[in-house]
């Protein structure tokens, strides 16, 4: 039986495992909602935009760094779940 399901091809593979510009990360922080994402600390996207000239850096190097050593740090998936009351 043949296989149905697509594949991507290689190209295409290879673009997803490549390290992203900082042009393509900024544009991701900024397409995140803005009170969306909250880290453990509590600091949300809307945090990091607004203060972009000094947090961009650092989080394009940690972005880039991350696709370079193929390893995510495992603090990076701690989440924070806030109740909020109506």
């Amino acid at each position: 039986m043949e296989n149905r399901l697509s594949r991507l091809e290689e190209r295409k593979l290879r673009n997803l495992a490549r390290v992203p510009t900082a042009f393509e990360v900024k544009e991701a922080m900024f397409n995140i909602q803005e009170n969306k994402a909250l880290g453990s600390n509590g600091i949300s996207a809307s945090f990091f935009r607004k203060r972009w000239q000094i947090t961009g850096n650092t989080v394009v190097y940690f972005v880039q760094r991350t696709f370079r050593v193929k390893q995510v740090p495992s603090w990076v998936n701690n989440t924070l779940i806030s109740l909020t009351p109506r």
